[in-house]
């Protein structure tokens, strides 16, 4: 909701700053419902790496699903828009967002197989990081891959990929 209502865009990111949570599982879910790109980024990255992420994607939106602490980032800090949103499990309360969200979760988007839906980092061969675009078609298709590769009938298998949360297997 508050993607497809302030912050939708096919084009610039919204960034996941997380640890590995339901609640980043859902706002990948949530934002790619919205037709919006995003990018995850761990936050155990080193700082410097983090800020250089940043300055490369600019973002509309930062997600802060972790309590990360921005204060070192002093150039960015005017510049960034962070919302800091955590998920208090024992209240099963969602805090950092305004509570009169609706359920409603239709959207008028389309999206196409070519528009892109994530951004993930390689190293670069310089040191520098390098963007590397994800697109609807490849995420799609990863999965009935994945069904008809590993024989996985849909609702009545499971799996797990074990990767870093910034890993982009797409």
């Amino acid at each position: 909701w508050i993607i497809n209502n302030n912050y939708n865009s096919k084009i610039v990111p919204i960034v996941l700053i997380a640890d590995k949570s339901p609640l980043l599982v859902t706002s990948v879910l949530g934002i790619l419902l919205s037709g919006t790109a995003y990018n995850i980024i761990d936050k155990n990255y080193p700082s410097k790496r983090i800020e250089s992420y940043i300055n490369i994607l600019q973002p509309k939106l930062i997600l802060n699903l972790c309590d990360y602490d921005f204060s070192t980032f002093n150039e960015l800090n005017d510049l960034l828009n962070i919302k800091n949103i955590s998920y208090d499990y024992e209240l099963n309360k969602l805090d950092g967002i305004s509570n009169n969200i609706s359920n409603d979760i239709s959207n008028n988007i389309e999206i196409d197989e070519y528009d892109i839906c994530s951004y993930a980092f390689t190293s670069g061969t310089e040191g520098t990081p390098k963007v590397v675009q994800g697109i609807y078609g490849s995420l799609t298709y990863f999965y009935d891959w994945m069904g008809s590769k590993f024989n996985i009938e849909t609702g009545k298998e499971r799996f797990s990929l074990l990767s870093g949360i910034s890993h982009d297997p797409f």
